[in-house]
């Protein structure tokens, strides 16, 4: 997978200190998923034992920029491999699934809007913002809702065409293009 990472979780991999977790978390997201007052919401998850409040980036779509909650839930993720001619892939599974993350996935299932997954990790030490340099966004498919798991694939929409330049350089921004 490119380097998406910041410096300080690369360093919390290379040096695994004992004093600093990495929270993997995941936010689902679809058009049919509301809260109770019929408010477009989503499904955020935190492999831990326990929920966190942590901050989000200020492009997410749903609470941008604001302290958000992820719900502590046993899952495992098998993140895309970073090798050549191979179509990077995510492979997750949600175990011990509760009945509103049920409901929400068979509301998905009934439309043919894509299902979007976003993949953040946070440092114990720093929960203010996700440890990437841009959001990592997955569409799920092959969704299989068992009785006691979800599991699905996940893949980058449209890898092929994503810009090649991290940053795009615009007339507007950059008067000197011109």
């Amino acid at each position: 997978m490119i380097d998406i990472y910041e410096q300080a979780i690369r360093e919390a991999y290379a040096s695994c200190p004992t004093d600093v977790v990495i929270f993997d978390t995941i936010e689902i997201i679809h058009p049919n998923f509301q809260d109770l007052n019929g408010n477009e919401t989503s499904v955020r998850l935190v492999h831990n034992t326990e929920n966190i409040i942590a901050g989000i980036e200020t492009t997410a779509t749903i609470m941008p920029g604001e302290m958000v909650e992820f719900i502590a839930c046993p899952f495992s993720l098998i993140l895309p491999e970073n090798k050549e001619n191979v179509f990077p892939e995510l492979k997750i599974s949600i175990d011990n699934v509760s009945r509103e993350i049920t409901y929400h996935l068979e509301s998905a299932v009934q439309s043919t809007d894509m299902v979007k997954l976003i993949y953040r990790p946070y440092l114990s030490t720093d929960l203010t913002k996700p440890q990437l340099k841009r959001p990592v966004e997955f569409c799920l498919r092959d969704i299989s809702v068992s009785i006691d798991s979800v599991t699905a694939t996940a893949y980058i929409k449209d890898f092929l065409n994503l810009p090649f330049l991290k940053e795009v350089y615009t007339v507007e921004r950059f008067p000197g293009l011109k």
